[in-house]
């Protein structure tokens, strides 16, 4: 067993401990990160697209009363000619 020491300790235990932390590493941001992360950007994606939504709807309403202010400024205009 002695023999193997020098390898255990040595760059090849090394490498295979930093595989094992790395593999730790990798199924922990897999499994528990990826999932808070998809559905935190779900969220946001949902907000963006209500708040496109909404600008859409403001904007529809800006367009009608810009047309009513037009027609009322056309008639103003005839009646001073």
């Amino acid at each position: 067993m002695t023999e193997f020491l020098p390898y255990i300790t040595g760059p090849a235990g090394a490498t295979a401990v930093l595989t094992a932390v790395l593999y730790a590493v990798y199924r922990f941001a897999t499994d528990h990160l990826m999932p808070i992360a998809h559905k935190a950007l779900d969220s946001h994606l949902a907000r963006i697209d209500e708040l496109s939504r909404n600008i859409a709807d403001s904007n529809a309403t800006v367009a009608r009363l810009a047309e009513s202010i037009d027609r009322r400024l056309a008639v103003l205009e005839d009646k001073l000619r």
